[in-house]
């Protein structure tokens, strides 16, 4: 559970910080009580970005450097960081500007609620099939929509299936996963989910696998109940089982 925190201590860390370096220290370490590593002297080294496209916030580039913005997230730390970085730094003087940018990104983090239960498709956790490659941005494209549904009313994450309802499988999961079929893919998962959620997620989280074709077509879903507690935004298809994970 996270601390509560006096609002004048915070308007004073952040008067304190000027630059990234000071903003970890006096923000993050000093006030937040993060266990941050003192070689770490920049956000880069411990964020990850949210796009224009992943926030279907069209024109953010237009107000927010490069369209994009920053979350900090660190296992076991109950808060949540998001960085903007306005290209015009008028807006905190003039406090026009940034009204519409700002409302983009908090839509596009947090799904509507209306939805009673969401179901997302990933066609692999691991592997771009595109491009016929493991990449790491599609291992945080799963975290991030494991957030997501952690931070709303829950839901399932399908990995192996494409939005089309087309069975990838998870083949080439399996095999970059130690090639030892579903438990060493189920263990890569879970660890990688709780390294960015924290111990305390594993209660919010379960794993199945189930058949969906014959030949040994399976794929893998993860249904999610809405954590009270998790303050993080966070973030499942294959030729393999199929495989769901339960957050309750």
């Amino acid at each position: 559970m996270a601390k509560k925190i006096d609002p004048k201590r915070i308007e004073s860390a952040l008067a304190k910080a000027t630059d990234e370096t000071s903003f970890l220290q006096h923000v993050l370490i000093d006030l937040l009580d993060w266990p941050i590593d003192p070689k770490i002297k920049t956000v880069e080294e411990i964020a990850y970005d949210w796009t224009k496209e992943e926030l279907r916030a069209a024109n953010l580039d237009k107000k927010v450097v490069e369209g994009r913005i920053r979350q900090i997230a660190l296992p076991g730390c109950p808060w949540g960081v998001f960085i903007v970085e306005f290209k015009n730094p008028e807006v905190f003087q003039s406090g026009r500007g940034m009204t519409v940018p700002l409302r983009q990104v908090l839509s596009g983090l947090v799904p509507k609620q209306k939805r009673a239960a969401t179901v997302e498709f990933k066609s692999s956790a691991r592997w771009d099939v595109k491009n016929g490659k493991p990449e790491k941005f599609i291992e945080r494209i799963i975290v991030k929509t494991v957030a997501a549904l952690l931070n709303t009313q829950g839901g399932t994450l399908v990995i192996g299936v494409e939005d089309d309802g087309k069975v990838y499988g998870l083949t080439e999961d399996y095999k970059l996963s130690g090639g030892k079929g579903r438990d060493s893919f189920e263990n890569w998962l879970t660890q990688t989910l709780l390294k960015d959620f924290g111990k305390d997620a594993a209660g919010l989280l379960s794993v199945t696998f189930h058949d969906l074709a014959p030949e040994n077509c399976r794929s893998g879903i993860l249904p999610l109940e809405e954590s009270g507690e998790t303050p993080l935004p966070q973030v499942l298809r294959g030729k393999s089982p199929l495989q769901s994970i339960n957050a309750t």
